[in-house]
This record gives C-alpha cells, sequence and structure tokens, in this order.
C-alpha cells in the first residue's frame, strides 16, 4: 500500500506530521480559497440582477488537530520547536527582507499520483495545555 503524506517544509528542514515522534495528526480540514467579500459586482438600476465585476481570492485557513502520543515528553518538545521555528518562518518570508526562503506543507493520499502543494503564509497554535 501507498504512504500518505503531510510534511511541512523548507526544502531543508521536513517535519512529518504523520510519522512526527510525541505527537500525531487527529484530524485534517483542507479548505478551498474563498472570494474576497463575495467579489464585486455591478447593479444598473436601469437592468435585472447584477453582474459580477471583480472576484479577487482570500486565503484558505485549514485546521489540523494534533494528539500527543506516548512516546515521551522530550520527542514531543523536540518536534513542538521545529515545527514552530518553521512556521515562524514562513511567517518572516512575508514580513522581512532578510528572510527569502518560504515555508510550504506537502500532501499526498495513499491513492493520489502526486502531491498537493500550499505555501504557508500565518498560523496559529491553540491549546499547548499541559504539554
Amino acid at each position: 500500500m501507498a504512504k500518505s503524506y503531510l510534511i511541512v517544509t523548507d526544502g531543508t528542514t521536513k517535519i512529518d506530521l504523520l510519522g512526527a515522534r510525541g505527537w500525531a495528526v487527529k484530524s485534517w480540514t483542507p479548505e478551498i480559497a474563498q472570494p474576497k467579500n463575495g467579489g464585486i459586482f455591478r447593479s444598473s438600476p436601469l437592468v435585472d440582477g447584477r453582474r459580477l465585476s471583480m472576484r479577487k481570492f482570500d486565503n484558505a485557513i485549514e485546521t489540523l488537530v494534533m494528539v500527543i502520543s506516548p512516546d515521551g515528553q522530550d520527542s514531543l518538545i523536540f518536534e513542538m520547536q521545529e515545527l514552530t521555528r518553521l512556521l515562524q518562518k514562513a511567517t518572516e518570508y512575508w514580513q522581512s527582507s532578510w528572510q527569502n526562503e518560504p515555508v510550504w506543507l506537502e500532501a499526498e493520499g495513499p491513492c493520489e499520483t502526486e502531491r498537493r502543494y500550499a505555501i504557508i503564509i500565518d498560523y496559529r497554535i491553540n491549546g499547548l495545555n499541559n504539554p
């Protein structure tokens, strides 16, 4: 059976979200980028309905739920530090002039023939309760 991939990487450092030590992905909710405010429409009082004039897309916000595994606190803390460093690097790519390497997510299901890629722009980590 083919292997699944869910990796955060900058091309050098890789964090395997499916094979990490100390924690694992419980669920992942991929999203599709939605139009900002639904788009801009022209609506003349002289005609019926309205017409789409312009549409720009917002960023997709995806959610990953992680769970701690019983492999040990040292590996959990190390993997979380590495992931946090990569995610911080991702935000610095957009905010600073010195960071010139993007960070992205690679995903491939067990029956897919090609990987999917998504560049990371920002992140939030919630719920680090009692690590």
